[in-house]
């Protein structure tokens, strides 16, 4: 899709949440830069989504503080339960809710 839509961002978010589950971490980084200069779209929900992956970058990076912020701001703009679970674990849980945050964000966590 992005071959023949390259300027998408809602192709490079679908492609941005592959990553993230991939945990390819640097191609997710520049996928974002594409994203950041397209301007999202001027979608407040395209934006939305941008934030959270932004934050989840901050996440793999060891930067909760910056992860926390960028949650909040993305739930500012799009209400999200899953967003709002992630910035939870993540101001709750300390090194462990990162660990947690990354596993589930992996899509290796048990359903049970």
């Amino acid at each position: 899709g992005l071959k023949a839509y390259p300027r998408s961002v809602a192709l490079m978010l679908e492609y941005s949440k592959f990553l993230l589950g991939k945990q390819r971490i640097k191609e997710l980084a520049g996928v974002l830069k594409l994203i950041q200069k397209e301007k999202a779209e001027e979608s407040p929900v395209y934006y939305a989504k941008y934030l959270e992956y932004m934050g989840m970058l901050s996440v793999f990076n060891g930067d909760t503080k910056i992860a926390s912020i960028l949650f909040k701001q993305a739930l500012a703009l799009n209400e999200s339960d899953e967003l709002r679970s992630k910035l939870a674990t993540l101001s709750v849980g300390g090194d462990e809710g990162v660990k947690k945050l990354v596993v589930e964000t992996s899509g290796l966590s048990d359903s049970s």
